[in-house]
């Protein structure tokens, strides 16, 4: 919540170290805000890995918020 375009750089950094990537690369910043942001894991891990890897990297951006992790037949979306 509240994040200036400095903590969305520093969280896309973490969560690509985390093996997580914008789900549309391509997808404009400043419309990716107005809604949900939607992370892949590049990476087949358990859903407890990826609570803590996604939880780690947005707590380091020092904001408020929320996720929301599903696992699927082909990875892990956060």
């Amino acid at each position: 919540m509240a994040a200036s375009d400095s903590d969305l750089v520093k969280l896309n950094e973490v969560l690509k170290k985390k093996s997580f990537l914008p789900k549309d690369a391509s997808e404009d910043e400043s419309q990716s805000r107005k809604s949900a942001m939607v992370y892949v894991g590049t990476t087949k891990g358990n859903l407890l890995e990826a609570t803590t890897d996604v939880s780690t990297a947005v707590s380091s951006i020092g904001k408020k918020f929320s996720f929301t992790i599903i696992k699927d037949r082909s990875g892990i979306a956060s």
